[in-house]
């Protein structure tokens, strides 16, 4: 919404710029919106003009910003959800690599560059079954 002020009573109020059809500027600035209502206001047709631009401006701004933050969100996991995510990383890359006893069961873990190794790698060892999501208080 932008701010105008009525001609005759210096009254303000508010108009939805999305409304505005034309502004005559011949004597008055006369705003015509959309629904056939005129207001003789103070404010030259620039001034409207460039209020109704940064009204829009506004709204683009906080498009943006809120797009952004739910993106942001959307794609920045939770603790819990990151090492529940290299948990079955390094479980999945044993079962597919061996294991190294030789049995060929995937039992034991294989450690990645980088990770932890022993026990907590092993969703298996605390009880969980593959691909169970592990929240937090688990490795």
């Amino acid at each position: 919404m932008i701010q105008l002020t009525r001609l005759r009573h210096g009254d303000t109020f508010f108009v939805n710029p999305d409304l505005i059809e034309r502004i005559d500027t011949h004597v008055d600035t006369v705003v015509r919106l959309t629904n056939g209502t005129e207001y003789v206001v103070v404010e030259t047709g620039d001034e409207i003009v460039r209020r109704t631009g940064e009204f829009r401006a506004q709204i683009l701004a906080l498009a943006s910003f809120l797009q952004e933050r739910a993106f942001e969100n959307a794609t920045s996991p939770t603790p819990a959800e990151t090492r529940a995510a290299a948990v079955l990383e390094r479980w999945a890359y044993a079962h597919d690599h061996g294991d190294g006893d030789g049995d060929g069961d995937g039992d034991e873990v294989v450690e990645l560059p980088g990770q932890p190794a022993g026990d907590e790698q092993d969703p298996t060892a605390h009880g969980a079954e593959p691909f169970e999501r592990v929240g937090e208080g688990h490795p």
